[in-house]
């Protein structure tokens, strides 16, 4: 049976995934390129901009469970931060359930992955970012987006969003 634990607020750091340990892993699975390292999933009831030494980041309240996909640990809070990638994915979701139904929780399901990035020249900072792959496909009139991209004919793009992390040596 795998480790479950309870903290106070879910994040990659409260789970096991600081960033040394998640850039080894994404240096030691550079010849795979991107690797999941966690996945999280719930439903929101609501959310608060917060401020925090990396700057703004989205507190997201509800009933979540994380899986630390290294160790196989699970972790359950009613508290959740994301990396900023994953962030921007899930308030978007959020955004367009909470549009037609302001009481609504919100369900959602994110795979966090990392992908490991070589330093070049006198470059500071992680040696990997961040991305997000959605598990729960929207009901069909929540992405409007791709409705708009069916009707011009133009090719659906793939899944896995990334970005780079904001800031030199900084993860969320």
């Amino acid at each position: 049976m795998a480790k479950r634990s309870y903290p106070t607020k879910l994040k990659t750091g409260s789970i096991g995934l600081t960033t040394q340990v998640v850039e080894n892993f994404a240096k030691a699975n550079k010849e795979v390129g991107t690797v999941p390292v966690m996945r999280v999933y719930g439903r929101i009831k609501s959310t608060e901009k917060v401020m925090n030494t990396f700057g703004e980041s989205t507190r997201f309240k509800g009933e979540f469970e994380a899986i630390n996909l290294l160790d196989q640990s699970e972790h359950r809070s009613q508290v959740l931060f994301v990396p900023h990638v994953a962030e921007q994915v899930i308030n978007d979701i959020v955004s367009v359930a909470k549009k037609a139904d302001p009481d609504c929780w919100v369900k959602f399901g994110v795979d966090i992955t990392a992908t490991y990035k070589p330093n070049t020249g006198n470059q500071t900072g992680t040696q990997f970012y961040f991305g997000v792959t959605p598990l729960i496909e929207p009901a069909d009139g929540e992405d409007v987006l791709s409705q708009i991209a069916a009707e011009l004919g133009i090719p659906k793009a793939a899944k896995q969003l990334t970005a780079p992390l904001s800031g030199k040596g900084k993860k969320k």
